[in-house]
């Protein structure tokens, strides 16, 4: 009876032993290595100055169709990875054939702006959407330009933008034109 029981305690201190070591090497091993984050959910959008240039390409449909080209470029401070806020200019080239007037129309439009962006989270690839807003002074115009897009992070502080926007010249008293642009940009 006593070799049982001296069999028993041997096999459980043996046991416990075993397990106390199993659980320290495990907690080493996790103390040791960190784990790595993927490329894909390392954030860019760190704090501090940010600057955006985009192009575009669309369209305003005043009783017709007319085409429009677009350069802008804003700078400001990422508050966060999430929030933008800057100022910028955009300027903006109208032309085609407006059949309400029956001529031949250009316009050339040069709007200052205030930008606020929202990034939805922070990754590498990721949903924003951003918002636009200015006055014309030369033809007295309201500008609200609201977008939609994605913006892939290429490197520490430069990415690629890709979206839609929905262009809004507000004539004070007398009218509203909107339109639908693609819009091409990067950040750095």
């Amino acid at each position: 009876m006593k070799k049982v029981l001296l069999l028993t305690l041997i096999i459980g201190l043996s046991i416990s032993a075993l397990a106390q070591t199993t659980s320290d090497i495990e907690s080493n091993l996790q103390t040791e290595s960190p784990t790595r984050k993927s490329w894909w959910s390392i954030s860019n959008l760190n704090k501090g100055y940010k600057g955006f240039v985009d192009i575009g390409s669309g369209f305003y449909y005043i009783p017709d169709i007319i085409p429009s080209f677009n350069l802008s470029t804003s700078h400001g401070y990422q508050i966060s990875p999430h929030n933008f806020v800057g100022l910028g200019i955009n300027f903006e080239l109208l032309t085609g054939y407006n059949l309400y007037y029956n001529k031949f129309v250009t316009a050339t439009i040069m709007n200052p702006f205030i930008q606020y962006k929202w990034t939805n989270i922070a990754k590498r690839i990721t949903p924003f959407l951003d918002f636009k807003g200015g006055y014309v002074l030369s033809k007295n115009l309201v500008s609200f330009n609201p977008s939609v897009g994605a913006r892939l992070g290429l490197g520490r502080k430069f990415g690629i933008n890709v979206g839609v926007a929905f262009p809004m010249l507000i004539k004070i008293g007398d009218g509203l034109l909107f339109g639908t642009s693609f819009l091409v940009g990067i950040d750095f």
